[in-house]
């Protein structure tokens, strides 16, 4: 196989990888708790790359309108690996990779046998986003977004 081809054929298979998630790509509002706060959230997620990745900017503030999160999660399908995976990126120049898998209807971020689980879904409605804690009976953050 030439380069060009083989190039055409990463192209390929990180597009396929990837499309399970393609449920996430719109504008959205969101309502939530925050260890049991309320929140709200905006969400921005596109296709870039030549829809080889997906880019999602998420904003959420506090009951009083105040912006107390932002971060920009960068999903991608490794065709070496076979396996989707995330770049989280957020304040105080903080960065993880994580990767994510398919479990029960949801995606799961898997960050370590002691460190938080993220849990995103499609729900009816538009998409729930959770975030549970080891030794935790609840999720400490959730967020249920609806088309904007």
């Amino acid at each position: 196989m030439d380069d060009q081809a083989s190039w055409d054929e990463r192209g390929r298979a990180a597009r396929e990888g990837i499309a399970p998630l393609g449920f996430l790509v719109g504008d959205w509002t969101g309502t939530g708790t925050s260890r049991g706060e309320p929140i709200t959230g905006k969400l921005v997620v596109r296709s870039t790359l030549g829809g080889t990745w997906i880019e999602a900017r998420e904003i959420q503030f506090g009951e009083t309108g105040v912006q107390e999160h932002e971060d920009v999660t960068l999903y991608r399908f490794d065709p070496e690996e076979h396996r989707m995976e995330v770049v989280h990126l957020m304040g105080h120049a903080h960065m993880s990779r994580h990767p994510v898998e398919p479990v029960k209807g949801a995606f799961h971020w898997i960050t370590g046998p002691m460190a938080p689980r993220l849990e995103l879904r499609a729900t009816e409605s538009g998409l729930r986003f959770e975030v549970w804690f080891p030794l935790e009976d609840a999720a400490a953050v959730t967020m249920d977004y609806i088309p904007a």
